[in-house]
């Protein structure tokens, strides 16, 4: 009996580190670029397919970004804002621009399955 207990356990512990976390998460991680040049700051959000429910989350940092997304299918929508010099608002401060085009954020374009931890590139092309 005892043995049966035993194999049982170690079979559930390893059921565990099979792919999934325990709270149902996928790790996702990897680089966003526009034109070929990083994307310096922004966000990336991971959106139900179906609905405006988010996934998931990160931010992007020096090009590169990190989080955690609930499975299924994904759209996704990835945003980075920047300075215009040259040109304020009626406060006088500096301009801030969405410089990602909305075929990838507003209006996105992009999807991704998220059924297992993986590494997600996103090439992006500005507008011209």
């Amino acid at each position: 009996m005892q043995r049966v207990v035993l194999a049982w356990c170690v079979m559930a512990i390893m059921s565990l580190g099979c792919g999934t976390s325990q709270d149902g998460v996928r790790d996702v991680w990897g680089a966003v670029t526009v034109d070929e040049k990083s994307v310096g700051d922004g966000a990336i959000y991971f959106m139900a397919a179906e609905s405006e429910a988010v996934l998931g989350f990160a931010k992007i940092r020096g090009g590169r970004y990190q989080g955690k997304v609930t499975p299924g299918r994904a759209r996704v929508r990835i945003t980075a804002d920047r300075l215009v010099p040259g040109q304020n608002n009626e406060a006088g401060n500096t301009l801030i621009e969405q410089y990602i085009p909305s075929r990838y954020n507003e209006a996105t374009e992009l999807g991704a399955t998220i059924d297992r931890s993986q590494r997600l590139d996103w090439n992006l092309r500005g507008d011209r």
